[in-house]
């Protein structure tokens, strides 16, 4: 990734993965840590080919770098963790909110919904209290003044 690939302003990230080059949105809390990162004074960007993901020397973060911070995050925290976990993770929390599996779908830039329903680890509890938050059903009876009553034969006259 390049530092011309991050749009700080209207906060997108241009990105590469196997289904090709995509833009993705982030936050306003992420804008905030992008910045501060970008304008750390050993931030090389006299460039906008420049890598994003830079070392203290300015050059490109190597893969056994991100191991590295890794594991310092794993020792620090207690938390064992990956880097793609990071991904599920935050796939699972989208849907946990009720977003749309084909938004995630798109925003993970995944070729296939299927592979999108792997990153999505939804408990039972999760998906009965997102049931009863987005189904037309829920609170049918109450809003409307609608009562249930039981069909069949009338109970014996005794």
């Amino acid at each position: 990734m390049k530092i011309a690939d991050i749009k700080l302003p209207t906060r997108r990230a241009f990105v590469t993965g196997k289904t090709g080059k995509r833009e993705v949105p982030f936050g306003i809390d992420c804008q905030a840590a992008l910045s501060s990162y970008i304008n750390h004074p050993n931030f090389d960007k006299s460039s906008p080919n420049n890598p994003f993901w830079q070392g203290v020397d300015g050059s490109a973060l190597q893969d056994s770098s991100l191991g590295t911070i890794s594991q310092l995050l794993k020792r620090a925290s207690g938390v064992d963790f990956g880097w793609h976990d990071l991904r599920h993770t935050c796939a699972t929390e989208m849907a946990a909110q009720g977003v749309d599996p084909f938004f995630l779908k798109s925003f993970l830039g995944h070729s296939d919904i299927s592979t999108t329903q792997k990153y999505i680890n939804l408990n039972p509890e999760m998906i009965s209290e997102i049931h009863s938050r987005v189904s037309p059903l829920s609170g049918l009876i109450s809003r409307t003044g609608l009562s249930i009553k039981k069909r069949g034969r009338p109970p014996k006259n005794r």
